[in-house]
């Protein structure tokens, strides 16, 4: 009977260990894991903050393009203007000119 409550107490003993050994191996696996998770999510934040910065970065350069190629509508706009009323003063000096010319043919 001593013999067997010794075996059963053994075996009770090597269950207990096994099951302690087990329980690390699931706490290290599940430390493992967390730890993995953590660095997934951080990556994940970090590749989100980048492709944000980048988007910013590209919609600031379309605006900075819209505005310089408005500004050059603009300014064609204004050179046109100016050159029209140029080609104005140029006629009516042309057309003074031609009636002087005629004054004088007089």
């Amino acid at each position: 009977k001593q013999w067997y409550q010794r075996r059963v107490r053994g075996a009770l003993e090597e269950q207990r260990s096994l099951t302690r050994q087990w329980e690390g191996r699931v706490q290290e696996t599940e430390t493992l894991y967390r730890t993995r998770i953590s660095d997934l999510e951080r990556d994940h934040r970090a590749e989100i903050e980048s492709l944000r910065q980048r988007h910013e970065a590209d919609v600031e350069d379309q605006r900075r393009q819209r505005k310089e190629e408005m500004c050059a509508v603009l300014s064609v706009s204004r050179t046109s203007e100016t050159l029209e009323k140029l080609t104005e003063k140029v006629n009516l000096s042309a057309e003074e000119v031609a009636n002087l010319t005629a004054k004088l043919d007089l």
